[in-house]
């Protein structure tokens, strides 16, 4: 438990002591496999929002491969929406809130119930999803293969929140054998 409150309050504050939450879109415009790859990891949107979904989904016992669904499926589906032109002009305050509202549910005393949590992970993702569609450029082929970057590289910072969630919430009768 006292594993699984370090991990919550360092994911918790790192939200609150880094300026410009949602400064993960600069430099867009660019494209291919190598800038889909990085872009997801040189933000602390894409990193913290990941991260944190994958420990809160961990944490209620979600299977990797439900999380992965929860996870993935709105987010290319908020890219395919975004190719087509829609985005909101406060898109990147809103992914900012998302970030902060995802690690808040990860505190044990805020944590929205099982279905309110897919519901709140599920509209966010769509939301990193839709701000990142117009890097498609109308679903041409290097578009595709950015957004297809993009996801893998997604899912794999989701797959450490979701291995980091799974360490915390081992029985401590396992650990002693």
């Amino acid at each position: 438990m006292r594993k699984q409150r370090f991990l919550y309050l360092s994911c918790f504050l790192g939200v609150l002591l880094t300026p410009g939450i949602a400064l993960a879109h600069i430099g867009t415009g660019q494209t291919g496999i190598v800038a889909g790859l990085l872009h997801p990891l040189t933000g602390w949107d894409h990193v913290l929002f990941a991260f944190a979904a994958g420990l809160w989904l961990s944490s209620n016992r979600f299977k990797l491969r439900q999380g992965l669904a929860l996870f993935l499926a709105p987010l290319m589906a908020g890219m395919l929406m975004g190719a087509n032109g829609s985005h909101a002009g406060f898109m990147e305050l809103l992914l900012g809130v998302s970030v902060a509202i995802t690690v808040i549910m990860l505190l044990p005393r805020a944590t929205p119930g099982r279905p309110w949590g897919i519901v709140l992970l599920s509209t966010f993702a769509l939301m990193h999803g839709l701000a990142h569609g117009h890097e498609m450029i109308s679903l041409s082929l290097q578009g595709s293969l950015t957004a297809a970057a993009i996801a893998l590289s997604s899912g794999c910072v989701f797959l450490a929140g979701h291995f980091m969630g799974s360490l915390t919430k081992r029985d401590p009768r396992q650990a002693a054998q």
